[in-house]
């Protein structure tokens, strides 16, 4: 008899730019940095058990490892997307409410139920903050994997939502993003999650 892995969720920040990519269907993937960096030259990678990743200085078979759990989850786990909100207005009833998304100007449909915890009153209100209720977006991990941030692929400036013009402008307006996102870890090549997804 198999037991079926259940699905877990989680929150995850993203800004207006990137959220306005997810719903273009130009953003499928993510990076972020991996908070527990391995010793300066233990590159040799690979799943301790997913989704604990390892790092080794050693040949294979090694026996000492670096691991790192993914805080993100694994294939098919779902990340619900936090973005900056607030409440707009209150239904006829004053059991409904619809709230405004900051990034595109539009409004929940449908309305929302009266929170017990009611969204901050008609003000934009930090992405961080976002309850799960509150979340108009889902997303499904398709492939988790660690890479040096520097190492990005071509390819992936695209998944990543950098795809407007030449490719060099998506490789210096990526780098700026993540030099703001994250001070000194391009500098340092950090390793880096690599988070594939698809909206659902």
């Amino acid at each position: 008899m198999t037991t079926a892995t259940k699905v877990k969720e989680r929150g995850i920040l993203f800004s207006g730019e990137m959220v306005r990519a997810i719903l273009d269907g130009r953003k499928t993937q993510t990076r972020r940095p991996v908070k527990k960096q391995p010793p300066a030259g233990w590159n040799r990678t690979g799943w301790y058990h997913m989704p604990i990743m390892g790092w080794t200085n050693e040949p294979e078979p090694a026996g000492n490892w670096h691991t790192v759990k993914c805080p993100y989850g694994r294939p098919g786990d779902r990340l619900w997307v936090r973005e900056t909100a607030k409440l707009r207005s209150i239904g006829p009833d004053e059991n409904q409410i619809d709230l405004a998304y900051r990034a595109t100007g539009s409004v929940s449909d449908p309305l929302f139920p009266l929170s017990p915890k009611p969204y901050s009153l008609f003000k934009w209100t930090p992405s961080i903050h976002m309850p799960r209720w509150a979340s108009r977006i889902t997303l499904e991990i398709t492939n988790v994997r660690v890479e040096r941030i520097r190492s990005i692929p071509a390819p992936d400036f695209y998944r990543e939502g950098y795809n407007d013009g030449a490719n060099f402008k998506n490789v210096k307006a990526f780098e700026a993003s993540w030099n703001a996102t994250y001070p000194g870890s391009w500098d340092r090549n950090d390793w880096v999650w690599v988070i594939d997804f698809k909206k659902i």
